[in-house]
């Protein structure tokens, strides 16, 4: 039976009525620098009240479900995944392009990766691929997961199912940012998807669409799961760009991105343009003031499991 996570719950601090008159005045020059406006961030300008957007609609609080979400979240064995009330997917049947194929109508994607998948697919075709990839898995609940564990473990023993198969709860197909590949012919027939061959390219270029091989066969020992050249992550750019370029599954990247901070970030240069990213504590006063990743203007927020989050500055020309 699938273990259930229960959602952890903060608990309400109480303010002492002598900071009331200074919670006020905040309030006033917030509510004061939102309703001037101010301009537009530029990569070199530190991020403060002052250099974030005007529309108070767009501001968001980054925690609870949306600190557990995100292209850069990390779903394994020793990080359950924590189940949204609601999550935004995509049929993949309805939204895909005809430069590709899907097993069936079940198999859903997170709209960013949904959209990077068609670009990759028709660009696949356009240099001399051929239609016969084929989306075979996409986002999982944790009950489907627990019927896929437990049929490895009936077929090969449980021991098989451990090594091969993700927990329930702990399969980042939850994310909506997975996804399997395989090989479908115009004869009924199927094969494994590697990567190789006549499928190169696709292998070669991922990158540059934002997505990364999860699972390489030289990081058993860090990700816990056997080589599998079918499965894809979505994690975007540039993130996938740098991984890619520094041979660094996803724990790796996550890591290497705590070394660095809003005053001391990691920049990146990906297809012409220069980014700044770095890791924002949950209790950083930033965390406070940023923008939402649906308007997809200041900040690109990749938020990183409970309590931290990692930003990405957009420069001035992108927005």
């Amino acid at each position: 039976m699938a273990t259930k996570y229960a959602p952890r719950h903060r608990h309400r601090r109480v303010l002492p009525l002598r900071f009331l008159p200074a919670i006020c005045a905040l309030c006033l020059l917030l509510g004061f620098l939102l309703g001037r406006g101010v301009q537009a961030l530029s990569v070199g300008d530190p991020l403060s009240a002052e250099t974030m957007g005007a529309d108070a609609k767009d501001w968001v609080r980054p925690e609870g479900a949306c600190l557990t979400s995100g292209t850069l979240i990390l779903v394994s064995n020793e990080v359950p995944f924590s189940f949204p009330e609601e999550q935004a997917l995509c049929t993949v049947l309805e939204e895909k392009n005809d430069c590709y194929l899907v097993r069936d109508s079940t198999v859903q994607l997170a709209p960013e990766a949904m959209e990077a998948l068609n670009q990759w697919m028709e660009d696949f075709l356009a240099q001399g691929g051929s239609k016969t990839v084929n989306v075979v898995a996409g986002h999982r609940t944790e009950a489907f997961q627990q019927h896929l564990f437990d049929q490895s473990a009936d077929r090969n023993g449980l021991e098989h199912a451990q090594h091969y198969v993700a927990l329930p709860g702990r399969s980042e197909h939850h994310t909506g940012y997975a996804l399997d590949l395989s090989l479908y012919f115009s004869d009924g027939t199927s094969a494994d998807f590697d990567g190789t061959g006549s499928y190169a390219w696709l292998a070669q270029h991922a990158a540059d669409y934002g997505f990364v091989l999860r699972y390489p066969a030289d990081k058993e020992s860090v990700t816990g799961i056997s080589y599998e050249s079918w499965h894809y992550r979505y994690v975007g750019r540039p993130h996938a760009r740098v991984m890619a370029d520094r041979g660094l599954c996803l724990e790796e990247y996550l890591d290497l991105l705590r070394q660095y901070s809003k005053d001391a970030p990691l920049s990146v240069t990906d297809d012409g343009r220069a980014y700044q990213v770095y890791f924002c504590p949950e209790n950083d006063p930033l965390a406070t003031l940023i923008r939402s990743p649906a308007t997809m203007w200041m900040v690109f927020l990749s938020h990183f499991s409970h309590s931290s989050l990692f930003l990405l500055d957009v420069p001035h020309s992108f927005r």
